[in-house]
């Protein structure tokens, strides 16, 4: 799987494959609690998510060099998957962003295909990493574009909060999973004090003055659009009853590379 063509992929509606069942009142449950934790306007469409990432596509590689924010993140992934799947394992590296992931994985032996909603993301990638197929996905897509069981792993970084059907989401790749394949993906950890932060300045944005404020200066701005649509956060719990409705039982979990994420390593049943 390697090339590189950024391809353009048209959606299209396809079957959802069931996960055990889960009663309403459970999810409500857990959206509830996510509501709690991070209160505020939302903005998780996939067009609010595309033009965000758009925006940080040409900085964001930096965060990927020596004693940058997501520096540890290849390396981590790399080691992990290594626990449970060997070389050359077919892998997905879904909203692959700029590539870095991608491209460690591969340097590994692992066969890797890579997409994201963000043209930007995934031309940056291309200019920098030219063994890894990454597609473009269509912001309003239903289906990701592989085959039933195409796949052995799939991973996810910091990218599950940002879903706006997260059901649908993880029923799609848990479709594009062979059965017994893995689902390595990070996010928030609720417990770390940035996380607070986060949700204390995500209230504040609900005042019409703070939301004014912010737009007012740019970099501000940037960072309130990052709240508005990461806005997936459950506890540990929440995740785990999120993940088994798509069919996904737990394997473990851990601290991610940076403490303000967790690391669920999930099995498609």
């Amino acid at each position: 799987m390697t090339g590189r063509s950024v391809r353009m992929t048209p959606a299209y509606v396809g079957e959802r494959r069931p996960g055990r069942p889960v009663s309403s009142e459970t999810q409500d449950s857990v959206w509830g609690i996510a509501r709690a934790n991070f209160p505020g306007p939302m903005s998780t469409s996939a067009e609010a998510v595309r033009d965000l990432f758009d925006r940080k596509s040409g900085r964001f590689s930096a965060g990927y060099d020596r004693g940058g924010v997501f520096a540890a993140r290849p390396r981590m992934f790399v080691e992990a998957l290594s626990e449970f799947r060997s070389p050359p394992a077919a892998i997905l590296d879904f909203g692959c962003g700029t590539g870095h992931i991608a491209q460690a994985l591969s340097q590994t032996g692992y066969r890797v295909s890579g997409c994201d909603v963000s043209a930007g993301m995934v031309a940056e990638g291309q200019h920098r990493f030219g063994d890894v197929t990454l597609t473009v996905l269509p912001a309003g897509g239903t289906r990701l574009p592989y085959a039933d069981g195409t796949f052995e792993v799939a991973v996810a970084s910091s990218v599950l909060e940002y879903v706006e059907d997260l059901s649908h989401v993880l029923g799609e790749l848990a479709r594009v999973l062979k059965t017994g394949g893995l689902f390595l993906a990070t996010v928030p950890n609720l417990r770390h004090p940035r996380r607070w932060v986060e949700a204390a300045s995500a209230r504040a944005l609900t005042w019409a003055p703070v939301n004014a404020l912010a737009e007012a200066v740019p970099k501000v701005a940037l960072h309130a659009r990052y709240l508005r649509t990461s806005r997936n956060r459950f506890p540990a719990a929440g995740w785990a009853v999120t993940f088994a409705a798509a069919g996904f039982a737990v394997r473990s979990t851990r601290l991610a590379a940076s403490p303000m994420l967790e690391l669920f390593v999930l099995e498609r049943r």
